[in-house]
C-alpha cells in the first residue's frame, strides 16, 4: 500500500556526550543493529542548554523548521511528553501490571516501584552490546 506523497524532513540525534566516549559506544552498538544516522554531539557548545536539554535537565525532542538561512524551534518535549516515542511503554501500559510505577492507580498491593526505576540506563545498554570491535 502506498504511503502517501514523500515528506521534507530528516532526524539527526544529537546529545551532550563526547563523540570520541559514549557516542562512540552508541555508534559502534547502532552499526551492530544497522543503524546508519550519524549522531553529534553538543558537549562543546550551549546548543543542549539552549535546546532544555542541558545537563542535569535530562532529554529533549525538538523540531525544527528551516527557511531559508533562519531556523525556528517549532516544538519541544522531554520527560515524560518523549513516552510517545517508545512502543515499550504503550504495551506495558496494557499489561495487568502495567509499568509498575508509583504514579500508577492500582489496587493496594500491587508492586510499583518508582517511575523510570525498571528501565534501562545507557550503561545497561551499552554492556549488552559490547565493545563492537571485539
Amino acid at each position: 500500500m502506498h504511503g502517501g506523497p514523500a515528506r521534507p524532513g530528516g532526524v539527526v540525534p544529537a546529545g551532550r556526550g563526547e563523540i570520541a566516549g559514549d557516542h562512540e559506544i552508541i555508534e559502534r552498538g547502532g552499526q551492530r543493529v544497522g543503524n546508519r544516522m550519524t549522531w553529534y554531539s553538543s558537549a562543546e557548545s550551549a546548543f543542549g542548554a539552549d535546546m532544555d536539554s542541558g545537563p542535569g535537565e535530562g532529554f529533549g525532542f525538538n523540531v525544527f523548521l528551516r527557511d531559508g538561512d533562519d531556523v525556528y524551534r517549532t516544538w519541544h518535549t522531554n520527560g515524560r511528553g518523549a513516552e510517545r516515542f517508545s512502543v515499550s511503554f504503550a504495551i506495558s501500559d496494557v499489561l495487568p501490571y502495567g509499568r509498575q510505577e508509583q504514579w500508577q492507580d492500582v489496587p493496594e498491593g500491587w508492586p510499583q516501584d518508582p517511575t523510570y526505576s525498571r528501565w534501562l540506563t545507557s550503561q545497561d545498554v551499552a554492556a549488552m552490546y559490547g565493545d563492537a570491535r571485539a
